[in-house]
């Protein structure tokens, strides 16, 4: 038999942003919910432009969930980071 997650039929829209509320995006996505984050045009989350940097990329952002699409319509654990 199967396992299913807790929250895979469940669709989330993520208007949250920096720390807190993504983070809480992070966990929904754990549990098996799609999680779809929606950045401000131009700018994208303000947790982009905290440093520390690696590879020209914030490391808090890099630690952001990797199974959230955002609104640049891909996946952010594809290796690459959408922009708003």
């Amino acid at each position: 038999m199967a396992e299913h997650a807790a929250l895979e039929n469940l669709v989330v829209l993520d208007l949250c942003r920096v720390i807190a509320g993504p983070f809480c995006g992070a966990m929904l996505a754990d549990l098996g919910a799609t999680v779809i984050k929606i950045e401000m045009p131009g700018k994208g989350d303000d947790a982009r432009s905290y440093a520390p940097y690696i590879n020209g990329e914030s490391l808090l952002f890099q630690s952001e969930p990797q199974q959230i699409r955002n609104n640049a319509g891909y996946e952010t654990g594809s290796g690459e980071r959408g922009t708003a």
